[in-house]
């Protein structure tokens, strides 16, 4: 299936967001947003083509859910600041084959894990909030090809 070439603890917090954009907090996250431009510079040469974010927003008591979708279209809007995290577009490739690998793999060592196919927004594929899509919109600009799984 592959290996494991980078991993890192980062920050998604949404001012990264408001970071970019003009008036009062414009800059205020720069140095966030540039360790994950870094980021997505070391993974393309390395070669990487899939990132997992593992994210404990929204947490649930059900089990861990992996979201194996194939594909992730459409326009997001923060149920939790739609005021000023609306209507960021996202297109881009799942990885179904590795969503599954992990899920049985967690399965066997006793975890509650679920492999789920979702691709609208509501139903998981953007649970963990608005900060997880920053980091996406991010590696998309730098060019990287994603397959991300989002567990809670």
């Amino acid at each position: 299936m592959g290996k494991l070439a980078l991993a890192a603890k980062i920050t998604h917090v949404p001012s990264m967001y408001l970071s970019e954009l003009p008036g009062k907090n414009h800059g205020c996250r720069q140095a966030a947003i540039d360790g994950h431009i870094e980021i997505g510079k070391r993974c393309r040469e390395m070669g990487v083509d899939t990132i997992i974010v593992f994210d404990t927003h929204w947490l649930v008591n059900s089990a861990y859910h992996i979201n194996c979708a194939d594909h992730f279209q459409g326009v997001y809007t923060s149920n939790e600041l739609p005021h000023f995290i609306r209507d960021m577009t996202y297109d881009y490739d799942g990885n179904p084959e590795l969503g599954h690998l992990i899920a049985d793999e967690a399965v066997k060592l006793g975890v509650r894990a679920k492999a789920q196919q979702h691709p609208e927004p509501e139903a998981g594929v953007w649970h963990a909030g608005a900060d997880a899509l920053h980091e996406q919109r991010q590696a998309l600009q730098s060019g990287l090809h994603l397959g991300v799984l989002y567990c809670s």
